[in-house]
């Protein structure tokens, strides 16, 4: 662990802000890596502002791998919402566990679910108290940035959440560069009954942020908060060519034997209900055993894993073969045969290596998100914005599902090419962009 006010002349820093969660760290894994090479003297800063994160990180995982060797420093916020410190994510993690005090923990889990603000708040204090007593040595000061030359790498669009409070202090007259996190495209779709509310950025300082954009539908909501000469468009850092074999250099052998579905997962909600994804789980089951496929799960971040798998894929007499995999999306869907997702931009990443993507979605009879979404497919039924634009290939009966299995299996080529041609019209496609960013930013800082 180093010393920031020791190194204010001598060394340069990078803040790295991953927030809401990992996907922050994937869509900003290239130029960090860029950067690494350009700045061997700075010193790098994992900084997670949201509770919970380290919770995601798998050691094992490509993503994790990566950044061992980029970061110098792990910063996290406790559960008890210390921000601590470390030298590795090893050590965060063993700190992030060690810290957690189970009677606060679900305690104060209770008392958020119902509602009880002034006990949550009390209990809160106290143990923020007693962490502090316990990992006094481990605590880190985000004013102490004030001392360094740094800037700070983000997602804007989150910085409106709680836990990024201190954060929005400290950023305001230093130079900042905002990439979304995952791969989305920010502001397409229109929440309906937002509309007439009180804006989430409203009063945020975005003077000094310069926002790097995937796509030109993006330019009306960015163009409410920045100048536009703080906006580039320069399309997706991580689909750069070299990055994109740098990760399938990571695992160059096959990771399964047969052929397999690789299934994009994430948590159910109340708007991806539990029945839904049962019935989905069924369809993908059904259609794995005709077409002698297994299958391989990647969990989101903050899945963990059950028993729901299990009781679809694992039991009865048609059972299939079933795994779970930390690998790289990139990984799995070199190999994969066909991948499916309940709402994910992943499938936008598998676009580029030719991998054709089934999303399964159905929000009839959700009473919000049935009427709230703008968006609207020929049927009209409410969707959101990778259907919408044709990145994947929608479906919301099991007919409609059937029918793109038949579709990829008789030609697979003619669907992949149809989705690259729809991801041209959407996204650009800037050449070295992991280069070109990391400039920008090597050139601010020096």
């Amino acid at each position: 662990m180093f010393n920031l006010k020791k190194n204010t002349i001598n060394y340069p820093v990078i803040l790295f802000q991953c927030s809401p969660g990992l996907g922050s760290l994937d869509s900003w894994l290239s130029i960090l890596s860029a950067l690494r090479n350009k700045l061997p003297n700075a010193k790098f800063i994992f900084l997670s502002s949201n509770p919970g994160t380290m919770d995601q990180v798998d050691l094992e995982s490509n993503l994790i791998k990566i950044s061992k060797k980029i970061f110098d420093e792990i910063i996290f916020r406790s559960d008890a919402g210390i921000l601590l410190s470390a030298k590795t994510f090893k050590e965060a993690k063993g700190l992030n566990f060690r810290s957690r005090v189970k009677v606060f923990y679900y305690v104060l889990k209770i008392l958020k679910k119902i509602k009880l603000n002034f006990f949550f708040k009390f209990i809160n204090n106290i143990y923020k108290v007693f962490i502090l007593s316990m990992y006094s040595y481990a605590r880190f000061n985000l004013n102490l940035l004030k001392n360094s030359k740094y800037v700070t790498l983000f997602d804007m669009t989150d910085l409106f959440k709680e836990y990024n409070r201190d954060l929005r202090k400290i950023i305001t007259d230093r130079k900042n560069f905002s990439i979304l996190h995952g791969t989305g495209i920010k502001g397409i779709q229109i929440r309906k009954h937002l509309s007439n509310k009180n804006n989430l950025y409203k009063g945020m300082n975005f003077k000094n942020t310069i926002a790097y954009l995937f796509s030109k539908y993006e330019l009306p909501f960015y163009e409410k908060y920045l100048n536009k000469k703080n906006i580039r468009i320069y399309g997706i850092p991580k689909h750069d060519r070299q990055w994109i074999k740098f990760l399938l250099n990571q695992n160059k052998k096959n990771i399964n034997k047969k052929k397999f579905i690789f299934i994009i997962s994430r948590p159910t909600s109340r708007t991806i209900r539990i029945s839904k994804r049962i019935e989905h789980l069924q369809w993908i089951k059904k259609i794995a055993k005709e077409y002698n496929l297994e299958v391989i799960i990647k969990l989101h971040p903050k899945e963990v894993k059950d028993n729901l798998y299990h009781s679809i894929f694992g039991t009865g007499e048609n059972r299939i073969k079933y795994k779970f995999s930390v690998k790289h999306p990139f990984i799995l869907g070199r190999d994969c045969t066909l991948a499916i997702c309940f709402y994910s931009g992943v499938p936008v990443d598998l676009i580029n290596l030719g991998v054709p993507t089934i999303e399964l979605s159905d929000f009839k009879g959700i009473p919000d998100d049935d009427h709230k979404y703008s968006l609207r497919n020929n049927n009209g039924e409410a969707i959101r914005e990778y259907r919408y634009l044709n990145l994947v290939l929608g479906a919301s009966t099991y007919p409609e599902f059937k029918k793109h299995i038949t579709a990829i299996f008789n030609d697979k080529r003619k669907i992949v090419n149809k989705l690259q041609r729809n991801y041209r019209k959407v996204f650009v496609t800037k050449r070295k962009i992991n280069n070109l960013i990391s400039d920008e930013i090597k050139n601010e800082i020096l």
